[in-house]
């Protein structure tokens, strides 16, 4: 399961394998929770990195938007460390519009929601400030 988990930890969610699955062995479902309990850990990886660049870049966003009354055309401009998704290893999904802008995360479900969120900004897509219109 580690070297499972070492794999998976480097790549987005969209490409990751799972734990092969043996529906017929009554066996299987138990031994999943004693075994393979650590790719719970993965998705918790996820929301703190996801969450942590959407901090980030949001920090860098209104920074520009402080400085130059505009915000950034696109997320690239941050680079990878900033902009990339870990749910899709795409670029968080971001709009601009002059000074305003929308950034979120398409979340684990790896749809866009069009940046809907429950009040945690967790599901279906992982928004940093929920309410907050992104």
């Amino acid at each position: 399961e580690s070297e499972l988990l070492a794999l998976n930890l480097a790549k987005p969610l969209a490409e990751r394998s799972k734990p092969a699955r043996k529906d017929s062995d009554p066996w299987d479902r138990l031994g999943r929770h004693f075994w393979y309990g650590g790719t719970a850990l993965l998705g918790s990886h996820d929301r703190t990195l996801a969450r942590c660049r959407l901090f980030v870049a949001t920090s860098l966003i209104l920074s520009q938007v402080k400085a130059a009354r505009k915000a950034p055309p696109e997320l690239e401009t941050f680079g990878p460390i900033i902009s990339d998704c870990p749910y899709t290893g795409k670029t968080f999904v971001y709009r601009a519009d002059g000074a305003d802008f929308k950034l979120y995360s398409v979340g684990e479900d790896l749809r866009d929601d069009g940046g809907r969120t429950d009040a945690e900004g967790l599901r279906p897509d992982l928004v940093l400030a929920p309410g907050a219109g992104g």
